[in-house]
């Protein structure tokens, strides 16, 4: 991906237009290629297939790299950090992600199969 590509999706983040950089899948090269505006911060989302709706970078002026997560709760947006970059690799985040939803998953089929009145958001 061009650094161009790269760019262009920050600055959408930076206009308050969200970014999924071009339809890529977020990796380690990606996440180290992102630009840091001059000011602010930029969050650019997973794409493709099999991404995780709202897993993202967050990427701050001085450089700090963080995995996200945005998602609704009670009808509020909420940003979730997973962890800060090197420390957690996109591999580590997503996976922790993917364990967090299938305990949810978990929950509410209890709940469904219980008779309790589940209803997803």
């Amino acid at each position: 991906m061009s650094e161009a590509a790269i760019r262009q999706g920050s600055q959408r983040v930076a206009e308050g237009k969200g970014s999924s950089v071009g339809g890529t899948k977020l990796s380690d090269a990606l996440v180290r290629a992102l630009p840091a505006l001059e000011k602010g911060y930029t969050k650019t989302y997973d794409a493709g297939p099999d991404r995780i709706r709202g897993f993202g970078v967050r990427l701050t002026s001085s450089g700090a790299r963080s995995f996200i997560l945005n998602c609704t709760v009670a009808g509020i947006e909420r940003t979730m950090t997973i962890g800060a970059y090197p420390t957690w690799s996109v591999a580590a985040a997503r996976e922790r992600l993917e364990l967090e939803f299938e305990g949810i998953d978990k929950a509410a089929a209890e709940e469904e199969s219980s008779g309790a009145d589940f209803t997803p958001e």
